[in-house]
């Protein structure tokens, strides 16, 4: 069979290579031998270059924040608020309107220059709705403004009627307690329906009195001997009696 080129690429053959071109013959099979011992390196595995591993981003600037809430009675509203997050403010203002939601320092503002929580509004009229919010201040300017509340105050207190027959008419008195939004009185008048009211039906009267206070009175002359009559007093709101005093029955001699 024939010699291979691996068979032959040895020490031996190399040196007979070797010999024979010294002496200038041909070296036949042997010439495609390597006269030296080639060793062939495995390439050589370069890694791959580091990559630059991602730097962990900043932990995000907490945001600022301002609730505000409200709670309501008879006779106060009562305010409430959480600041988080909030620096360089000097002092805190409590705002107030019966007209708007959009309260803006300094024309809406109300109360204390330094209120503290919980602030309580007690100047508030029944059956009316007041509007708050917050801000801060810094250096008399507004920094940061809070969510608006609404507080619906119900109709309240009481409403007490006395009266007597002085011989000649009929005197009325009234109170009322100041959480009436009272515009003025109705005075109610009837012989047969005990509890009257405003506008009178067919067959009884009343009559507006003008509103100078938490108390009142009037006179009815028109009244006639051996008659009873039964009596009211109603607040009035946007013409509409929204309350009704007791009732009062004076007999007339």
């Amino acid at each position: 069979r024939p010699v291979t080129r691996n068979e032959i690429n040895n020490d031996w053959f190399r040196y007979n290579k070797k010999e024979d071109e010294k002496a200038g013959a041909d070296p036949g099979l042997l010439k495609d031998i390597p006269t030296e011992v080639v060793v062939v390196e495995p390439p050589i595995e370069v890694p791959p270059p580091e990559q630059p591993q991602p730097q962990p981003k900043p932990a995000p600037r907490p945001q600022p924040s301002m609730s505000l809430s409200v709670s309501v009675a008879a006779t106060q509203n009562t305010l409430n608020w959480n600041i988080q997050n909030l620096t360089g403010y000097d002092t805190i203002a409590v705002l107030r309107s019966e007209t708007t939601t959009d309260l803006a320092f300094p024309a809406n503002h109300y109360g204390s220059s330094s209120p503290t929580v919980p602030f309580t509004d007690t100047a508030i009229r029944g059956d009316n709705t007041y509007y708050y919010r917050i801000c801060s201040l810094a250096g008399g300017n507004p920094t940061y403004y809070s969510n608006v509340v609404t507080a619906s105050v119900p109709l309240g207190g009481t409403l007490q009627l006395s009266g007597s027959y002085d011989g000649t008419q009929v005197v009325l008195q009234w109170s009322c307690q100041p959480n009436f939004d009272v515009e003025s009185y109705a005075i109610c008048k009837s012989q047969t329906n005990t509890q009257p009211v405003f506008p009178p039906p067919v067959g009884d009267t009343a009559w507006v009195v003008t509103y100078s206070g938490n108390t009142g009175s009037t006179t009815d002359q028109g009244v006639q001997s051996g008659s009873t009559y039964y009596y009211r007093v109603g607040i009035l709101k946007n013409a509409t009696a929204v309350s009704y005093s007791n009732t009062i029955i004076i007999s007339v001699p």
